[in-house]
């Protein structure tokens, strides 16, 4: 038998480091190691200090830069100039302790800048009557040609100016009108276009007028629906933006019934002013004793439906409305329509807004819709039939804070009430784990 004498090399290093010899070397620098890692937490430790010291000595100072919120808006205006906003007053929102309060954005930071025609003035600055606070809001209002009685200005309405001429522009679109509407940039955006658009409006001159008001809406308030006829599809199903503003009002339909078209804008301004962030959002619930659907158009309208639709199905407008270019379908639209109904039977029941109040000693708004009355084929299935019911009374919290936080639609359910002929509703922020869903 043979003895190998070859020793392992992993054996000789184990054996190398276990030897007296290899202590000696490594000694030294053993020790070494710890007092340079002492010295090195000390310096950290010592730098660390004074610069807390000195951050905290110069923290006062803040509040002497240039850029202050406080100082840029109590600004006085010289003497040449005249403050276009009078006697109003911004909310002050607390920040915490040691901390400037914010100012709220308000009316006094936004200036209006409204076109329109002067052929059609005359009867379109009722509108404008409507939202306009002179005392609060800053505003021009551009036409493209002279009216009447313009040196009697209305102290309802923003001062009026005439637009400057834009014949030395190359414009070929025949659709489109010279002037169309435009746009107003904030302050900060306006430094930057101001050195562009000199150099870009005669590039863009074949593009429509509408364009640019379409290009720009779209980026700012989430959506810009050019479209005519009835908008009760549309803004039944309205979608999870702020309801902001309604376009070519003089070739829809009132949005409410029997009324004129001014009287429709004037009624909405009732649940406005109870709850503007929760105006016209949809809300879709069940009642599963009738197997019946309800869509609420908060301060607009309430819609119910027999049968049991998916909340997918009824959050897309249904196609009362017609495309602005007649020789367009319903597939030319940038979003989903469905049909008014797929059957007969599944025609909807439509309640508008007959009254809206805010009850104090509920703390909620309490707004009731009637029915409208229209023709209704006859069905046979077996079911309630809702052309019983007369009223719907819907119950809704005012939520001011509703944009604030990530888009939801707001929940709905269907209420007990003894009272014949009327169907409650409640609408409010969803519990947890509360979703829309189609009950069974």
């Amino acid at each position: 038998m043979k003895v190998n004498t070859q020793k392992d090399p992993e054996k000789i290093i184990w054996d190398h480091m276990r030897s007296p010899s290899s202590n000696l070397i490594s000694g030294p620098q053993t020790r070494t190691l710890p007092k340079l890692m002492v010295w090195l937490i000390l310096f950290v430790s010592v730098t660390y200090v004074v610069y807390t010291l000195k951050l905290v000595s110069t923290s006062r100072a803040c509040n002497n830069e240039p850029f202050t919120t406080n100082r840029h808006l109590s600004s006085t205006p010289s003497n040449n100039s005249v403050p276009l906003v009078r006697n109003h007053t911004s909310l002050a929102i607390p920040r915490g302790e040691n901390q400037e309060p914010r100012l709220e954005t308000g009316f006094q930071h936004i200036v209006f800048g409204i076109a329109a025609s002067a052929k059609l003035w005359e009867q379109r600055q009722n509108y404008i009557k409507i939202w306009y606070k002179p005392q609060e809001m800053r505003g021009i209002v551009w036409l493209d040609d002279k009216v009447k009685n313009q040196e009697r200005e209305d102290s309802n309405l923003p001062p009026i100016k005439i637009s400057s001429d834009t014949s030395r522009f190359s414009y070929t679109n025949k659709q489109g009108h010279r002037l169309g509407p435009g746009f107003v940039p904030h302050h900060a955006l306006d430094l930057v276009l101001s050195r562009t658009m000199s150099m870009s409006l005669p590039r863009s001159a074949f593009l429509a007028g509408q364009s640019w008001d379409m290009f720009w809406e779209s980026r700012v308030y989430g959506a810009s629906y050019d479209v005519y006829g009835n908008l009760f599809g549309l803004l039944a199903s309205h979608p999870v933006t702020p309801l902001v503003s309604l376009h070519h009002l003089d070739v829809v339909e009132p949005i409410f019934p029997n009324a004129t078209r001014v009287q429709a804008l004037q009624w909405l301004k009732v649940p406005m002013k109870l709850d503007s962030a929760g105006l016209m959002q949809q809300s879709i619930c069940y009642d599963k004793s009738k197997r019946w659907t309800v869509s609420v158009s908060w301060g607009f309208a309430v819609q119910i439906f027999r049968g049991v639709f998916s909340p997918r199905e009824i959050e897309m407008p249904s196609r009362t409305f017609l495309n602005w270019y007649r020789k367009a379908d319903y597939t030319a639209y940038a979003f989903n329509t469905r049909p008014v109904s797929r059957n007969p039977c599944q025609k909807p029941f439509v309640f508008y807004l007959s009254k809206a109040k805010f009850d104090s000693s509920l703390n909620t708004t309490v707004s009731e819709y009637t029915r409208h009355h229209v023709p209704h084929p006859a069905c046979r299935w077996k079911m309630p039939d809702p052309d019983k019911i007369e009223t719907i009374v819907v119950h809704k919290k005012p939520d001011p804070h509703l944009w604030d936080r990530s888009p939801r639609r707001n929940c709905c359910r269907v209420m007990s009430t003894k009272k014949k002929g009327s169907v409650m509703v409640n609408v409010g922020v969803c519990r947890d784990g509360e979703i829309s869903e189609v009950q069974v």
